[in-house]
């Protein structure tokens, strides 16, 4: 299955950031930002020079490149932003680095995720196993978002489903190697595998 164009210097994802604080910051570090398809090659998905082949997705926030990495910054009271690749990928490795600036943001890296084409309508069961239902409007990213947040949560790495059910379907397990892997004030590695 092929995806829809989306996702950040990375395969077949897209840059969320979270739009609700003034002056937050993410930077991810191009070095790292390689995918690596079924053919067997590694890819760079970010030339470390340009926004070329990227394209911003339901909210305001800015990006730029500075020092060879991608800088988002979120604006008051925008929606969730999306910084999205123009390519598509199907299975893929991505390998990434991620320096979290603000203790007031979270953010997360869509993969298997989708740009809605027009108001899109998705029906689910919710936490409790109730049918629910989510509308989304034209031009917001949904799918899948691998956690990027401070390292006390725990919720690195974790699996969030992005604008459709809107909660976290995985979550790493209190105490173990993956709940403690992110580091605050510093570069973290990533490596998702679809």
């Amino acid at each position: 299955m092929t995806i829809n164009n989306l996702f950040i210097f990375k395969a077949l994802i897209i840059l969320y950031t979270a739009m609700k604080f003034l002056n937050t910051i993410i930077c991810l570090m191009v070095l790292s930002g390689y995918a690596h398809s079924q053919t067997g090659d590694w890819k760079n998905l970010f030339d470390g020079e340009t926004l070329n082949g990227w394209s911003i997705h339901s909210g305001l926030a800015k990006y730029h490149v500075e020092d060879g990495a991608i800088v988002g910054t979120s604006v008051p009271n925008s929606p969730n932003t999306f910084l999205c690749t123009d390519q598509s990928f199907s299975d893929f490795i991505l390998e990434f680095e991620v320096y979290l600036v603000s203790p007031e943001l979270n953010s997360g890296v869509q993969f298997r995720s989708q740009i809605a084409p027009e108001e899109l309508t998705f029906w689910f069961r919710n936490n409790e196993g109730q049918p629910a239902q989510r509308t989304i409007p034209k031009d917001r990213v949904y799918g899948y978002q691998v956690e990027i947040a401070l390292e006390e949560g725990g919720a690195s790495g974790g699996v969030y489903d992005e604008a459709r059910r809107a909660f976290m379907i995985y979550r790493p397990v209190q105490g173990s190697a993956a709940f403690n892997a992110f580091k605050d004030d510093q570069w973290n590695h990533y490596r998702v595998e679809c």
